[in-house]
């Protein structure tokens, strides 16, 4: 397969789908990117316009509200009217969270913008699993996603440093404005990937088939082993990720460092995320998925408990290289353990279901910890944090694990 000028063998065929394949990682790369100029930001963005820790708290924790009620219905509605058009739909929002951010004249409006950012992601994200994952032949589904995870990693090195540099300017809403085009760029490889769903498969949904489908979705998270495990990882995951996004830029700036050595921080975490994500593939092939997720969470809980006694550039810089082994290989392993369990029509309600571990780790994270933050100081929130990751993830490991059995593409 050839990306741009590079031949590359990624382990994995596609046949007469690679013109497809390349488009979809383009979004998801512009996505990616997108997401990575706004979220790390906000924090900064939001104590400018007036917001106390408690409030950056709730206002990182607001796209999660709307990404619970909607991840679940958003994966049944990728199944029946097709992922290119779920794909647009959450670009429009994600365009219209961006003119909110651009305008928000107080702290207040950021929520307007993060439930409208929220309720993008909600559905983007578990139809680009999913779509993914229906390109390859079961064997090959590890080395894809790790594969295509690792490519689409990339958007995170590029994001900071530019949105650091804007931060640090005079005009720094302009980040925003870099978002919505991006997002522009999203809508026009949107309109030429095909469609997937037939005509007269659209007109089976209605609201009953939703709120069945929704039901037999909870269903399959309480009784399935593998989601279970992909889930509770997850959330863990997420966990830590909204405490680092929340807190960790108002550490720095504490610290006396800039919006740009935030940016070339969270770059090396995404080299970290991208190298790992490429392995991870290789990994989830070969070893027991459960073991490297508990790895991945292990060094991200620590991450978390060091950022309270980093006090010099290299003691953060190794902080970033730890936060990024969770999000290396915590994604790949949660989308391996549901692409193995469920057929593909079942698929995107799968990634969907995952997607609440996202939203109830960042709720978790943002606004538990966030109060820890108002009233005991932003190391009590890092280092209660992290001591939840790292106990957490012994657990899954002991306990969850037992209970989940091997299958032919993933050993668990």
């Amino acid at each position: 397969m050839h990306i741009g000028p590079f031949r590359v063998n990624p382990g994995f065929s596609l046949g007469d789908r690679e013109r497809e394949y390349k488009l979809l990682i383009g979004l998801i790369f512009l996505q990616g990117f997108s997401w990575s100029l706004v979220f790390p930001m906000l924090p900064l963005y939001a104590q400018r316009l007036g917001a106390t820790p408690v409030l950056v708290g709730f206002i990182m924790a607001a796209p999660s509200l709307f990404q619970l009620l909607l991840c679940i219905p958003g994966g049944i509605v990728a199944g029946q009217l097709g992922k290119r058009w779920v794909f647009g739909v959450s670009l429009m929002l994600g365009a219209a969270a961006a003119l909110v951010y651009f305008f928000a004249p107080n702290a207040l409006w950021l929520f307007v913008a993060q439930f409208l950012f929220g309720t993008s992601h909600g559905l983007f994200w578990p139809s680009q699993g999913a779509y993914l994952a229906d390109l390859a032949r079961p064997e090959e589904r590890s080395s894809l996603l790790g594969f295509s995870f690792g490519l689409t990693s990339v958007s995170f090195l590029v994001g900071p440093p530019i949105a650091g540099l804007l931060m640090d300017s005079l005009q720094p809403n302009i980040l925003f404005l870099v978002y919505l085009a991006a997002l522009m760029g999203g809508l026009v490889l949107t309109w030429r990937l095909p469609a997937t769903i037939s005509p007269e498969a659209r007109k089976t949904l209605g609201l009953a088939l939703l709120a069945r489908e929704s039901f037999d979705a909870v269903r399959q998270l309480l009784t399935v082993p593998a989601i279970q495990l992909a889930v509770a990882g997850t959330w863990l995951m997420f966990v830590c990720w909204g405490v680092f996004d929340s807190f960790f830029p108002l550490h720095l700036q504490s610290l006396g460092f800039s919006a740009s050595v935030l940016g070339v921080l969270l770059m090396v975490r995404g080299i970290v995320v991208g190298a790992l994500r490429f392995s991870g593939g290789w990994f989830a092939a070969r070893l027991k998925v459960r073991r490297f997720m508990v790895v991945g969470l292990a060094a991200s809980g620590l991450a978390l408990i060091l950022i309270a006694f980093a006090g010099s550039l290299p003691f953060l810089v190794l902080v970033a290289v730890l936060s990024g082994t969770g999000p290396g290989f915590v994604p790949v392993a949660a989308a391996t353990l549901i692409a193995s369990a469920l057929d593909e029509k079942r698929r995107p309600v799968g990634m969907a279901i995952n997607e609440v571990g996202v939203g109830l780790g960042r709720l978790t994270g943002s606004t538990t910890f966030g109060y820890v933050a108002d009233t005991a100081g932003l190391g009590a929130s890092f280092v209660s944090a992290g001591a939840l990751v790292i106990m957490g993830s012994l657990l899954l490991l002991s306990r969850v694990g037992s209970a989940v059995g091997k299958d032919s593409t993933a050993r668990m």
